[in-house]
Parts: C-alpha cells; structure tokens; sequence
C-alpha cells in the first residue's frame, strides 16, 4: 500500500476484500480443515458420572446419638484417598476390566495407576447439601460406566465398613475401659469393707474392756478438758457426769465382785500395774480411731469418684453399643446412588463445540490477517493520490473503472 493514510469507507473495504479474496479462503479453509481432521484424530476421552446422596439416620438423634460425626468431605477424603484410589484396589480394578490395554504393553502399573487416579474426579454439591458425585474419564463410553459405578459402589461398601468399624471400635474401647474401672471399684469395696471389719473388730474390743479402763480415761479426758474449759463449760459438766455414773457403775461391780469372792472364799486384790496397759492400749487405739475416720474419708471419697466414672462409663458404653447395632442394621446415616452412571453419548474430551468455535475463530482471524498484510505489500496504484505521492504530479483527470451492466 502506498498511502497507508488514506482513509476507507464500507466501499472501499468490500473492493480491497473481493480482490484480496483468495488470501482469506485458503488460511480460512486451511485452519477449518486441519480442526476438524483434529477432530478426527484425536483419541476421544468420554466421562461418565454417578450422582450419590447422604441420607441421614432413621433413628433420630434424640434415641441414639450416631458414633460418626465427621464432616462428609473429610469421609469423602479418608475413603476415596484411602481405600477407593488406593494403588492395591486400583489394580485389581484395572486387572479386571481389562483397562488401558495399550499403556499395560509399554508402561509399568505405577504409571498405569497414576494414570487412572487422575481421571477420577470427587465433587461435592454445595457446602453440607449431602450430595456428590464419582466420574470416570476414559476412551470408551461403556467402559467408564461400568467404572463410574463400580466406584460408586465401592464408595457406599468402604462407607458402611467404615461406620461400623468404628463403631465397633469405639464400643469395644469402652467395653474394655469399663471392665478396668469394674475391677478397680470392686478393690476399692473390698478395700472399704475390710476396713470396716477391722474397725468394728476393734470397736467391739474396747467396749469388752473392763469398767475401770474406761473411768481411767474419762478422768484422763476430764482432766484435759479441766486445762482447757472453766468448770460451768457444757462439756466439761456431761464429762463430769458420765464419770459419776461410771464410778457409780465400778463402785457396784466392785461389791458384787468382793461379795463373790468373800462366798468363795479368795482374797479381794487390786491390780494396778495390770491396768495400766490396758490403759495404754486403749488411748493408743483412741488415737487410731481420730486416723482411721481420716482414711476412711479419702477412701470413701475415691470410691465415689471411681462410682461416678463408672456411671459415666456404662451410660457411654451402653450409648456405643447402641450405635453399633444401628450401624450393623443399616439405620444410621447411608450414602445411595441417585442417579446412577449412564453410557456417555458425547466425548468429554475434546469439546467439540468449543474446538470448533476456536476454529472458526481462528479461521477469520488468520483469514483476515492474510488479506491485511498482502494488502499492505501492495505497491501498485490505486487512485490519484498514490500517483501524486510517488511522482509528484499534480493529476488533471480521473477515468472510472467502467463495469459491464445488463441492457
């Protein structure tokens, strides 16, 4: 182009495309015919898709508290990434449906599987709508069916073993977490009631001691009470009395003793020295009592702690056996296929409609570009102002190109 200033209208543009006309059809049609034998070439990926949804238990909640109470994408991950993609399944599912028959000729199995995880697709409905799907990408539209659904159905299998075992789990932990705390409440009750045995033993020994051992520590216990409290104190005065009634008691249990003996004719002595450690013996076990009611509180108080986490315990372990058995009947929560696979009619891959627009696209583009350019490359003259510009002559007249019209 000469002038490349010159201003165009629609005329223009019309006349410069018919006669550049050529150099738009060939890179159109050249662009159209390579995309679509592209179409023709290229390996077809077909995708078939299983829609599965969460149903939520038949026992309400209010009856039977669910042992699993993971969000289901964090089960969607755990069972698709654990057990449904695992190498070891994949394998066997590649084995047995004969897949990528090709790839198994040239590629090892950690390829073919790699291969096979990524044309497995998850996809969650929404946040907490309870609905997913499971695709299968592959060549052939029957083969990824037969695929889709098989993994959905090993989804569903893998979710009820999983539920169940951990249900199991949960209620055998706290079936063997209770019989632990059942054997250590029984120590402690057999603990407590040898305890008791031992203190009523004792208790029973010293109400077998003789009369004068107890005024002997009443007046000991007056006497420290003396040091302590003036005489008028409550204390002090029902000390003072239960010793009066004690002597009273030693006084007359003393004559009935001297009389028997005055009739069987054997001397009436006093021992002193054979008190006093009975004396003795019964303040030290006074002293034990004071320790004994302390160990008996801590005792008593473990075991009732120990009691409560037992309650706890059982209500849990109850709770859990519970929720096994909802589990092992299939009334808890259950996934079920909605919408099961169906044989693909369009390949996924490529997309054709889209191909094709990108090559329609492409065409006018490239087209286009071919008319701009050797236009552009152009150096013959137009019009008078292309003369002027290469010569300088100033051009007097101008003949119109005369077309040929119908008479």
């Amino acid at each position: 182009m000469i002038n490349p200033g010159q201003s165009f209208n629609v005329p223009n543009y019309e006349e410069i495309f018919l006669r550049r006309i050529w150099f738009f059809i060939i890179p159109f049609v050249v662009i159209i015919a390579g995309t679509g034998l592209y179409l023709l070439v290229v390996l077809k990926e077909y995708r078939a898709t299983t829609l599965i949804l969460a149903t939520p238990q038949r026992v309400p909640e209010d009856f039977v508290r669910p042992i699993v109470t993971s969000r289901i994408e964090e089960r969607l991950q755990s069972i698709i990434g654990q057990e449904i993609t695992s190498p070891a399944r994949l394998e066997r599912i590649i084995k047995d449906f004969n897949l990528y028959p090709e790839e198994m000729k040239s590629s090892k199995m950690e390829a073919i599987v790699a291969t096979m995880q990524k044309n497995i697709e998850v996809q969650t409905k929404g946040r907490d709508s309870g609905y997913f799907t499971i695709s299968y990408i592959g060549k052939d539209p029957k083969t990824v069916t037969l695929i889709a659904n098989k993994l959905a159905s090993l989804f569903i299998e893998e979710n009820m073993n999983f539920r169940e075992q951990q249900a199991h789990g949960t209620s055998e932990f706290l079936s063997l977490e209770l019989k632990a705390i059942e054997a250590k409440l029984e120590e402690q009750e057999k603990i407590i009631t040898d305890f008791k045995r031992r203190s009523f033993e004792e208790e029973r020994t010293s109400q077998q001691l003789p009369q004068e051992i107890k005024l002997a520590q009443l007046k000991n216990n007056l006497d420290d009470l003396k040091m302590k409290y003036t005489e008028k104190h409550p204390d002090l005065l029902i000390l003072k009395r239960k010793v009066a009634a004690l002597e009273k008691e030693v006084e007359q249990a003393k004559s009935r003793m001297e009389e028997e003996k005055k009739r069987e004719g054997q001397p009436v002595l006093t021992s002193p020295a054979k008190i006093k450690p009975q004396i003795s013996r019964h303040q030290d076990r006074v002293e034990e009592s004071f320790n004994r009611e302390q160990d008996m509180a801590i005792l008593t108080r473990d075991y009732q702690n120990t009691r409560e986490a037992y309650s706890s315990l059982l209500k849990k372990s109850q709770e859990a056996q519970q929720a096994e058995n909802l589990e092992r009947r299939q009334k808890g929560e259950q996934f079920k296929i909605v919408d099961p696979a169906r044989v693909p009619e369009k390949p996924y891959r490529p997309d054709i409609p889209r191909v094709l627009l990108i090559g329609l696209f492409l065409g006018f583009a490239c087209g286009g570009a071919g008319v701009f350019f050797r236009e552009q490359m152009d150096r013959s003259f137009r019009d008078p102002e292309d003369l002027h510009l290469t010569f300088g002559f100033k051009v007097l007249a101008n003949i119109p190109r005369i077309g040929n019209k119908a008479s």
